[in-house]
């Protein structure tokens, strides 16, 4: 993987911007950017979780994620993905259907050098273990209530 400049960096964030989540990048950079934020949870949204939720789900999976192939639903720009891939998960893989936030995704997995996620253009219904394999950890942070049928989408995620 190419080393990022701390320039090409802020470029790509200001391009980017708004980021739905706050991700520390190289160089004391982040991809909050104040002045294109929509909303202030757009700062907090994953610390909150990390914080609130992590420590319960890496109690859940016996302590860590090494080694767990991790399944984040409607990723947006990825920022629980690199999280869980950071964490020690084997594999992360996030999709979402808006292909401006899988760009915000790729352009994060790159800045970091993670080579353990990988970011796809997916609806859940289109969800396949013979294609995507099975995972042992499913992120849904953000996404049943923009389903049409959530229980439907559960069982389907369930089945992975």
């Amino acid at each position: 993987m190419q080393e990022v400049s701390r320039a090409k960096i802020e470029r790509r964030v200001r391009e980017l911007a708004p980021f739905h989540h706050d991700i520390e990048l190289p160089f004391g950079l982040r991809t909050h950017v104040p002045e294109a934020s929509r909303q202030e949870r757009e700062r907090t949204r994953i610390n909150t979780l990390i914080d609130h939720a992590w420590p319960a789900l890496l109690e859940a999976c016996g302590g860590s994620l090494k080694g767990l192939r991790v399944l984040d639903v409607a990723c947006n720009c990825g920022g629980f993905s690199v999280k869980a891939a950071q964490d020690g998960a084997s594999y992360v893989m996030g999709f979402d259907v808006e292909d401006h936030y899988l760009k915000q995704a790729d352009f994060i997995k790159e800045a970091l050098s993670l080579n353990n996620v990988e970011f796809k253009r997916l609806r859940v219904e289109d969800l396949d273990p013979n294609i995507h394999g099975m995972f042992d950890v499913t992120f849904c942070f953000g996404i049943l209530y923009h389903l049409e049928n959530p229980t439907l989408g559960l069982q389907k995620k369930s089945r992975r």
